[in-house]
C-alpha cells in the first residue's frame, strides 16, 4: 500500500490508497445474458491495450481500396480500354512488344484528318452568290409599263353612220394597233356636232389585236341623238387607243384553223374552226376568232367558249358569230382566223 502508483499494475481503492497488483480484487462476473440471446465476447487484451475492430485494422482498409478502384475502373472503361486491357494482360510477359507497339498506332490517325475539312470548305460560297444577281433584275422590267399610255390617232379613223332601231347612235371606226406585242385595244371616241361642239363620248374594244393590225369596228354609242343637232353634220373622232389586256392570251399555232360558212336565217355569220387545246391540264377555253374582208381588215371578232378540253384535245366546233355582215363586206370575200386562247 502506498500513496502514490509505485508502478504498471497498481490500483487506488475507496480508500485514496494504491495497492500492489497482486491484491487486486477479482472481477465481478457479468450479468447473465437473457434466455435466447448468445452471451457478449469478452475483448481481448494485448499488453494492456483493447484489440481494434477487424474494419479499423490497415490491410482490411487497403484492400477495400484497391477492390473500389477495380470496380470503378471496369465501369467507366469503354469496350475499347477493356479489349486493350485484356491484350495488355495477355502480353505483360513479353513487355518489349507491347512498348514498341502501342505509341505507333495513336499520333497516326487524329492529326491526319481534321487540317483538311474546315479550310477546303468555307471560302467557296460566299463569292458566287452575292454579285451575280442583283445587277440582272432592275432595269429589265421598267421599260414595259410605257405602252399602256393613250395614243393619239388621226381623226379620220371614224365614221359616222346613224341610229339603229332603237335610236342609238352607231358609228365605224377604223384603227391600227401601236403596241408591240398581241393585246386588247381600248378605243376612245367622241361625236362633234356642226360646230365642232361635243355632244357625246364613249369608247369600244377590240380582243386580242396583233402589233400593226387594223381593225374596222361597227360600234353602237348607246346614245340617243339629241333633238337639236343635225344628223347629216355629226363628226366622229377617235380620241385615243390603250393597251387594255389584262393578261396574256396563248396565241394561235398554224394549224388552227377558221373558214367562213355563210349566214343563219337571223343573217347572223356563221364559221367552223378546228383547234387543238394548247394548255397541259384540262382547261376551259376561251377561243378569240378574227373576220376579215378582202383587204384583210377586221370586222367582227366573235368568242367561243368551251368547257372542260382535255391537254392536246382536238376540238371542232360550229360558231355563231352574232354579227351581221356590214354594208360595203362582200361575202365572197370574208375570211376568218384563230387568234388565241385564254381560259376562264
Amino acid at each position: 500500500m502506498s500513496d502514490t502508483s509505485q508502478g504498471p499494475g497498481w490500483w487506488i481503492a475507496s480508500d485514496g490508497k494504491w495497492y500492489p497488483p497482486e491484491s487486486a480484487p477479482a472481477p465481478a462476473p457479468p450479468p447473465p445474458a437473457p434466455p435466447g440471446v448468445p452471451p457478449t465476447p469478452e475483448p481481448s487484451v494485448e499488453e494492456g491495450k483493447p484489440s481494434r475492430p477487424w474494419w479499423q485494422k490497415w490491410w482490411v482498409i487497403a484492400i477495400a481500396v484497391v477492390v473500389v478502384g477495380v470496380i470503378l475502373a471496369g465501369i467507366f472503361a469503354s469496350p475499347e480500354d477493356t479489349e486493350d486491357a485484356d491484350d495488355a494482360v495477355e502480353v505483360a510477359a513479353e513487355p518489349t512488344e507491347a512498348a514498341a507497339e502501342e505509341p505507333t498506332a495513336e499520333p497516326t490517325e487524329a492529326p491526319a484528318e481534321e487540317p483538311t475539312e474546315t479550310p477546303a470548305e468555307e471560302p467557296t460560297a460566299e463569292p458566287t452568290e452575292a454579285p451575280v444577281e442583283e445587277p440582272t433584275e432592275t432595269p429589265a422590267e421598267e421599260p414595259t409599263a410605257e405602252p399602256t399610255e393613250p395614243t393619239a390617232v388621226p381623226d379620220d379613223g371614224c365614221r359616222y353612220l346613224g341610229v339603229d332601231s332603237f335610236g342609238d347612235m352607231q358609228v365605224e371606226m377604223t384603227a391600227t394597233s401601236p403596241f408591240d406585242e398581241m393585246t386588247d385595244l381600248a378605243i376612245d371616241y367622241a361625236l362633234a356636232d356642226g360646230d365642232g361642239v361635243r355632244f357625246a363620248t364613249s369608247f369600244t374594244s377590240v380582243e386580242d389585236v396583233r402589233p400593226g393590225e387594223t381593225v374596222q369596228i361597227p360600234t353602237d354609242s348607246l346614245e340617243s341623238l339629241p333633238g337639236d343637232v343635225d344628223e347629216s353634220q355629226i363628226d366622229c373622232s377617235i380620241l385615243s387607243i390603250e393597251d387594255f389586256g389584262f393578261g396574256s392570251p396563248t396565241a394561235a399555232a398554224p394549224s388552227d384553223s377558221c373558214e367562213y360558212v355563210g349566214v343563219d336565217n337571223f343573217d347572223d355569220m356563221q364559221v367552223r374552226i378546228d383547234v387543238v387545246s394548247p394548255f397541259d391540264d384540262v382547261a376551259d377555253l376561251i377561243i378569240t376568232i378574227g373576220v376579215y374582208n378582202s383587204d384583210g381588215i377586221r370586222f367582227a371578232t366573235p368568242v367561243e367558249f368551251i368547257d372542260l378540253v382535255e391537254p392536246g384535245e382536238a376540238i371542232r366546233a360550229d360558231v355563231d358569230t352574232l354579227d351581221s355582215i356590214p354594208s360595203g363586206v362582200e361575202p365572197d370575200g370574208i375570211s376568218c382566223e384563230v387568234l388565241s386562247f385564254d381560259q376562264f
